[in-house]
């Protein structure tokens, strides 16, 4: 049986971003096989725009048909770690984005899923062409914060720690019950650890997806001693920080104190991000959003990601000086940066439907550089994606470009792997995924302390051919692209 099925049509449109227009929404495809699985119920848009759950379907977002399947939102081994973005844990309300990025990375991670590959062949669109929800995604979360057996006696009941008014509002009833379960991460080793969200999709890119991030973070938040690390490119995101901090306002453990929250930016030309991303809210009032957070005393962090080649040494220096002044460097905790990946959708296998159902996300962003007038940035893109040399060039550069930019860390907590034992650690964190052993050798294993992180398939070979034991800062073989 398949477990996915159309989300249903009760109100659709209700969850498009402002300044998009609702015209010409898709309808779920008509094709979609049929299902025992009930459609996914969905936080919905409340009334002046506040952030507050009502009960709403949709048909669509931005435009495009939404579907559900039945999946954990939470992966307590995620490869992120590596990244340092976490520490293991990551939770996710999808599996497919309602922003089009043609440089995203995650259909490569999820096309060899079942249940993905029924939606795309049911709908008859590409990845990037529809939405892909959890259903339950509320009482699966809760279910899996939780066991059933209580390992420490301090561990309080999970259903003592919510009032009969969230347990009525996220369903915790029935099959879903909290009654006899314990919460799993309640303990004091897990205090201050770090679960980040979403590897996958934008936790906040319409009021309807903010809404539903604000009560997973809720559950979260009072079932766990975890800190939570959000990404979007919406300004929404300031929104849902601004709720929970109203939900749960202890200045020690409440969500001011636990969230940390980052927007990605890679670009600081909204003109090249309009070409670059749809739908997505522009670099400018990304940062106004920033802004917003930090003056009110929100933890943040910085995320640029991915950032486009650049002419000359000077402009990558520009640029890198440009984005810490722009995110306010001094103010976020953390940096990560990254170059554009290439990995997605760039081997061809003959005859491979999974490759067949990739798009290839190196021509994708060509097209969209070129189609919306940006000739030198096209030009300066296909010579790094073609020439591996030159796209070696181009990420020493603009590596050493950022960390010269990137202020001190002066949080000790935060000095971690190669940087822990560097004079001047800076704040940056340097995602990168060499093309060759030999650059590992040549460079990069010796920027691990100015915040290099080395990752992917190449990274975990080399190790194991050295014999040396992998550490954290190596990434998994299949955990390839970019963080934003």
């Amino acid at each position: 049986m398949n477990n996915y099925l159309p989300i249903s049509n009760d109100a659709a449109g209700a969850n498009v971003q402002a300044g998009v227009n609702a015209s010409g929404e898709l309808a779920p495809a008509a094709a979609a096989k049929k299902s025992a699985i009930l459609p996914a119920k969905v936080l919905g848009e409340a009334p002046q725009g506040h952030l507050a759950p009502i009960s709403a379907s949709t048909s669509t977002i931005l435009g495009k048909p939404v579907f559900a399947v039945n999946t954990s939102p939470l992966n307590m081994n995620s490869g992120f770690r590596h990244k340092f973005l976490c520490d293991g844990g990551t939770f996710t309300p999808g599996t497919a984005c309602a922003y089009s990025c043609p440089y995203c990375y995650v259909e490569a991670m999820v096309i060899k899923q079942e249940q993905v590959r029924d939606i795309l062949a049911a709908s008859g669109k590409p990845f990037n062409e529809v939405v892909i929800r959890r259903n339950n995604a509320m009482q699966r979360l809760a279910q899996d914060l939780t066991r059933k057996t209580r390992k420490k006696e301090q561990i309080p009941a999970a259903d003592k720690l919510l009032t009969p008014e969230l347990i009525e509002r996220w369903g915790l009833k029935n099959e879903w019950s909290l009654a006899g379960r314990f919460a799993k991460y309640a303990g004091p080793e897990w205090e201050g650890k770090i679960i980040y969200a979403s590897p996958l999709v934008d936790v906040a890119a319409t009021k309807v997806l903010a809404n539903e991030t604000v009560e997973m973070c809720e559950v979260i938040l009072r079932l766990t001693g975890f800190h939570i690390r959000l990404l979007s490119k919406s300004p929404l995101l300031a929104d849902v920080a601004e709720e929970l901090a109203r939900r749960l306002p202890d200045p020690r453990t409440g969500a001011k104190a636990r969230m940390i929250l980052g927007f990605s930016t890679g670009t600081l030309n909204d003109e090249v991000a309009t070409a670059m991303e749809q739908h997505t809210p522009s670099p400018t009032a990304r940062l106004k959003a920033l802004h917003r957070l930090q003056d009110a005393g929100y933890r943040t962090y910085g995320m640029l990601c991915p950032i486009l080649p650049q002419k000359d040494a000077a402009a990558y220096t520009a640029f890198a000086h440009a984005a810490m002044q722009a995110i306010r460097a001094e103010q976020c905790e953390e940096i990560w940066a990254e170059a554009v990946n290439f990995r997605a959708g760039g081997k061809k296998k003959k005859g491979d439907v999974n490759d067949r159902q990739q798009r290839n996300s190196f021509g994708a962003t060509l097209h969209a550089l070129t189609r919306g007038g940006f000739k030198e940035e096209a030009a300066l893109f296909d010579r790094v994606a073609r020439d591996p040399a030159a796209w070696e060039g181009y990420s020493r550069a603009l590596f050493e470009a950022l960390a010269e930019a990137a202020p001190e860390q002066t949080a000790g907590r935060l000095l971690i792997g190669e940087k822990a034992g560097v004079k001047r650690p800076n704040k940056l964190w340097w995602l990168h995924y060499p093309r060759r052993t030999a650059s590992i050798t040549e460079y990069w294993e010796a920027q691990q302390g100015k915040g290099a992180v080395l990752l992917g398939a190449i990274v975990t070979w080399y190790r194991k051919a050295k014999g040396a034991k992998p550490d954290a800062t190596a990434a998994a073989a299949n955990n390839s692209g970019i963080s934003g």
